[in-house]
């Protein structure tokens, strides 16, 4: 196809993304195969929380409710270097028990490394139960793999998950010292 038809093609088709949950950065912002994202800033600034909130938890949202009707099948592989999996997991927990029911937990507290200085009543309970069960199910979408490691550790561990969703093909030149650029 010459480019002028791709170019066509392209922009009388709907694009295969996921959409952004902010409408207004949505325009800026998709999530889509072959791109990649860099979120900075200072120390403690809420990258960690950021990203979770909006490439994790809002995709998974999207998914459940718009996404498993686009033909799309939702795999998010979780390279976490600075907080570990039951850690995150907490903080899960609070935002989905904050999103879903306007209760403010300290994820701290649920991690009990940090007194819990409210009453846990009966509905508390039941909100926590509802949030902790949403976050059960990311775990059908997320692989969370925490703990620092140094590149090859991580190269190597994503290679083997790659291999295990599809076949590798290694490209054999044809002519000695031809350079191929991928």
């Amino acid at each position: 196809m010459r480019l002028y038809d791709k170019i066509k093609h392209n922009l009388t088709t709907d694009p295969k993304i996921i959409p952004f949950c902010h409408p207004a950065l949505s325009r800026y912002i998709t999530i889509s195969k072959g791109q990649y994202h860099l979120v900075g800033g200072a120390a403690g600034s809420g990258k960690s929380a950021w990203v979770d909130y909006h490439y994790i938890q809002q995709t998974i949202d999207w998914y459940r409710n718009e996404g498993k009707d686009s033909g799309y099948k939702l795999h998010i592989v979780l390279r976490s270097l600075e907080r570990n999996q039951e850690n995150r997991r907490y903080k899960w927990v609070a935002s989905e028990l904050y999103k879903r029911h306007g209760i403010l937990i300290d994820y701290l507290a649920m991690a009990n490394k940090r007194k819990f200085s409210h009453k846990l009543d009966k509905e508390v309970e039941e909100a926590i139960q509802d949030a902790a069960n949403a976050v059960d199910e990311y775990l059908e979408y997320v692989d969370v793999f925490d703990g620092s490691d140094n590149p090859t550790g991580i190269w190597k561990q994503m290679y083997e998950l790659a291999l295990s969703k599809g076949t590798l093909y290694i490209y054999e030149p044809d002519e000695r010292g031809e350079y191929v650029l991928y």
